[in-house]
């Protein structure tokens, strides 16, 4: 089954797919649902890999840096 997308909506999925490192199959503006599919779990698992840096960042500071305040 095949999705159509207007223009917003493929500029959206190619930023996304760039994001991803994911090439697209589409056919002038019609993706196929499951690609589609494919593209949003690659995007949460991108998504979870930059939640865990941030917290290893956050953790390294709290770690390594002490607060010099008023």
């Amino acid at each position: 089954m095949y999705c159509k997308l207007d223009e917003y909506e493929k500029r959206r999925i190619e930023r996304i797919s760039n994001i991803v490192g994911d090439q697209l199959d589409m056919v002038g503006d019609l993706i196929l649902v499951d690609n589609l599919v494919g593209l949003l779990e690659d995007l949460l698992i991108e998504y979870d890999v930059q939640v865990e840096k941030y917290e290893e960042f956050e953790k390294y500071v709290e770690e390594n840096y002490k607060f010099i305040g008023e």
